[in-house]
């Protein structure tokens, strides 16, 4: 659940009816000063085992009125940029779970919750869902159906021609690093030939996306 739901009332509920739990913790003052105590973080991984860039940590946590000490799974990652009045460097996501296995699988259990909102958020600020171009309904449906399709056809693109550490990233982060590249066509020898100005690792990408379509086509 989400941190509206990190109140003791609703821990002290779940706990004696027995119901496991995952709950985003808010960052007040005594989650924090529980999160600065960590010592010992490790690197966190996909449920596939792809590296990232956060960090992993665990600590035990209880609130006043709580009955029931419980687990306080925390991730961390440095801020792209520091901040001129907040000297920390990095910024930090706490889950409190009652569930019995791995950080990690807590991390994977909670992330699961509610992938729609994700799905949401992609169509709106990355397709451009956020708001419809006009007052007619049938209009705005047909917009709104092409954003979608076009969605549909970057997850297609993401999973079937894409390496694997490609497949969580977000549209913008997909136009930013493979779709906006300089290039241009030229003709030479009788033939087209795309130039573009980019990173052989990123030119191997395109070739393998390449044969792919053609695999797929």
């Amino acid at each position: 659940m989400d941190s509206e739901y990190y109140t003791a009332d609703v821990i002290n509920f779940l706990t004696k009816k027995g119901t496991t739990f995952s709950i985003a913790a808010d960052k007040d003052a005594a989650v924090m000063a529980a999160i600065k105590g960590l010592v010992f973080w490790g690197l966190f991984k996909t449920e596939d085992g792809i590296e990232t860039d956060r960090e992993i940590a665990e600590t035990v946590h209880t609130m006043n009125e709580t009955e029931k000490a419980f687990r306080v799974i925390v991730l961390r990652w440095r801020k792209p940029q520091a901040e001129l009045f907040e000297p920390e460097p990095y910024c930090y996501h706490a889950i409190t779970s009652s569930l019995e296995c791995t950080a990690e699988e807590v991390v994977g259990e909670y992330n699961g919750r509610g992938q729609m909102e994700n799905v949401i958020k992609e169509l709106k600020g990355g397709i451009g869902m956020e708001s419809l171009p006009c007052g007619d309904f049938g209009a705005n449906a047909f917009w709104f159906a092409l954003g979608v399709l076009t969605y549909n056809t970057f997850v297609l693109q993401k999973e079937l021609l894409l390496p694997e550490e490609y497949k969580a990233k977000t549209i913008g982060t997909l136009r930013w690093s493979l779709i906006g590249i300089a290039g241009k066509v030229v003709r030479h020898g009788r033939r087209l030939w795309l130039l573009l100005a980019t990173t052989l690792e990123k030119l191997n990408i395109y070739r393998q996306m390449r044969k792919r379509c053609m695999v797929f086509g």
